[in-house]
C-alpha cells in the first residue's frame, strides 16, 4: 500500500492523509468518479428487480388459482388444494431454512 501524496509522517512511518491510496486488492477510492453515487443506483435497480418479481408472483398466483378452479371444477380443485396444503407442512420449513 502506498500513498500517491504524502503530508504528514507519524512515529512509525508515513501515513495518508486526504490522498488516494493504491495497492494490490484495492478498489477505487470513493473519490475517484461517481462510485458512491453509482452504487446507489445499482441498490435501486435491485429493489425494482425485487419489487417486480413480487409482483409477478402474486399476479400468477392469482391466475393460477382463478384458472385451476375453473379447469378442475371445484371437488377437484378441493382435493388438490388439501394435497397442496399438507405438502406445504414438508417443504416450506426446507424453503424458509435455505433462504435463511
Amino acid at each position: 500500500m502506498r500513498c500517491t501524496r504524502r503530508r504528514g509522517v507519524a512515529r512509525g512511518g508515513a501515513f495518508c492523509d486526504d490522498a488516494r491510496v493504491s495497492g494490490p486488492g484495492l478498489g477505487p477510492s470513493p473519490r475517484d468518479g461517481d462510485r458512491g453515487r453509482v452504487t446507489v443506483r445499482e441498490a435501486g435497480r435491485g429493489g425494482l428487480a425485487i419489487a417486480a418479481a413480487k409482483g409477478y408472483f402474486i399476479v400468477v398466483g392469482l391466475v393460477q388459482q382463478v384458472a385451476l378452479g375453473k379447469l378442475l371444477g371445484l371437488e377437484d380443485y378441493g382435493a388438490l388444494s388439501r394435497v397442496q396444503s399438507a405438502a406445504s407442512m414438508a417443504y416450506n420449513p426446507v424453503v424458509t431454512t435455505g433462504v435463511q
